[in-house]
């Protein structure tokens, strides 16, 4: 009778995925302060929405910029932080609409690949404007 009193703990265990598979990413951006005059700084920040498995930094990261003219200037590739973003500052020279989109072009995550392992995952790539 007195085993039946003993409680049985639960294990918890961390389940990783096959190498080689394909996690979806999402891509934020944001453009601060909004609006602004011409020859004042603007942080653009731009970040993926979650850190990746492995917490290392993502690469493969650009920004579009389009003047009001319509000119495209590409920037990058950047290499964000371990929470999974970074920003620069822009000044813009004319007055007008600008547009900015951020394009994170994915990236394998690195180390040994094994059963316990984040390594070989591939990030997908996203991109938001």
């Amino acid at each position: 009778m007195l085993s039946m009193l003993v409680a049985v703990r639960p294990t918890l265990a961390q389940v990783y995925p096959p190498t080689g598979t394909h996690i979806p990413t999402y891509a934020r951006i944001n453009v601060a302060p909004n609006p602004v005059g011409v020859g004042q700084t603007v942080n653009v920040n731009f970040f993926l929405a979650t850190p990746l498995e492995t917490s290392e930094r993502p690469v493969n990261m650009t920004v579009r910029e389009v003047d009001p003219n319509g000119a495209v200037t590409t920037l990058g590739p950047f290499t964000g932080d371990t929470t999974g973003g970074t920003y620069y500052n822009f000044v813009p020279p004319t007055a007008g609409n600008y547009t900015f989109q951020f394009l994170y072009l994915g990236q394998v995550l690195s180390g040994t690949p094994g059963p316990n392992s984040w390594a070989g995952l591939i990030m997908i790539p996203a991109k938001v404007r």
